[in-house]
C-alpha cells in the first residue's frame, strides 16, 4: 500500500529542501498510515529545485523534480545511479 503526494503539492517547500516522509507529514501532504510505502506523482507543476526521498517515483513526478534541478532518491540511491545501473 501507498500513500502518494504529487510534484504540484511539493510547492509549499523552500528551493534547495530536502523532503522525505517526516517533512511531508509535517505539512499534512500525507497521513503517514504505519507500514505504508511512499510515492510521488507527476500531476502538477514544480518550480523549484528538491531533494526527494521515496520509496517510489512516477516516470513523470522523476522527469519534473529533475528538470526543476531537483534529486530524487529512491531506497538510499539517487535516481541518477539507478538510471546507469540500468544502462548496463
Amino acid at each position: 500500500m501507498y500513500e502518494t503526494v504529487n510534484v504540484g503539492e511539493l510547492g509549499v517547500f523552500g528551493a534547495g529542501a530536502k523532503i522525505g516522509r517526516a517533512e511531508l507529514e509535517a505539512k499534512k501532504l500525507i497521513a503517514g498510515k504505519r507500514g505504508a510505502r511512499l510515492k510521488v506523482l507527476g500531476d502538477g507543476e514544480l518550480k523549484v529545485a528538491l531533494h526527494v526521498t521515496a520509496d517510489a517515483f512516477s516516470a513523470g513526478a522523476e522527469q519534473k523534480i529533475t528538470a526543476a534541478g531537483g534529486t530524487c532518491t529512491k531506497a538510499g540511491r539517487p535516481a541518477a545511479a539507478r538510471a546507469g545501473e540500468e544502462a548496463n
